[in-house]
């Protein structure tokens, strides 16, 4: 839009537990020179309908880049779900990067009705950027002593046609028999 604003909008369908669900999505990022040197700051709605599944998002985010190499960062997520319970997230998060990876740490906390739990979650993600695609390996662990280990890829500039663009496939999934197919196409 202009000079430190930018507002991405798109829309789509996914197919998720035998039904097709109608995907809507706007974010506005906010950054140099509207806000000072080294932040960003983001929110996002998401809308899921379709079927039995009504679900709304709100997720935004605080970026502090501390040196090239160093970001620290809060999020804070609101979701209202059908067939979950309401509960909001908060997620602090530090990123290092590496000669060739990016290790990310995350502690999220999550609020139900009946108040906060501090630590709902821990998570380390490490990620390969090569070109053309993006190879991410996560461990985390959750309230009560559960793990969970994902992998995921994703590629980058697939196909470029005279109507439309392939931009992006990302495939990941992980132990517990869970996974996830999606794709960007870009009209021209």
């Amino acid at each position: 839009m202009t000079d430190g604003l930018n507002l991405d909008t798109s829309a789509g369908a996914n197919y998720f537990a035998d039904e097709t669900n109608f995907i809507f999505r706007s974010e506005i990022e906010i950054y140099q020179p509207i806000i000072p040197d080294k932040t960003s700051l983001s929110s996002e709605f998401v809308y899921y309908d379709g079927g039995s599944r009504d679900k709304y998002e709100l997720n935004n985010n605080f970026n502090y880049l501390i040196n090239p190499r160093n970001r620290w960062g809060v999020n804070y997520n609101f979701v209202e779900d059908n067939l979950n319970p309401e509960y909001q997230t908060l997620e602090l998060e530090y990123e290092h990067q590496f000669e060739q990876t990016i290790m990310v740490l995350k502690n999220t906390s999550r609020r139900y009705s009946d108040g906060w739990t501090a630590d709902f979650s821990q998570h380390l993600d490490l990620y390969y950027p090569r070109d053309g695609y993006l190879l991410n390996l996560a461990l985390s662990h959750y309230q009560g002593g559960e793990y969970v280990f994902k992998v995921g890829f994703e590629f980058s500039n697939l196909f470029a046609g005279d109507k439309f663009d392939l931009s992006s496939l990302n495939l990941w999934f992980n132990d517990q028999k869970t996974s996830n197919l999606d794709f960007k196409m870009d009209l021209k």
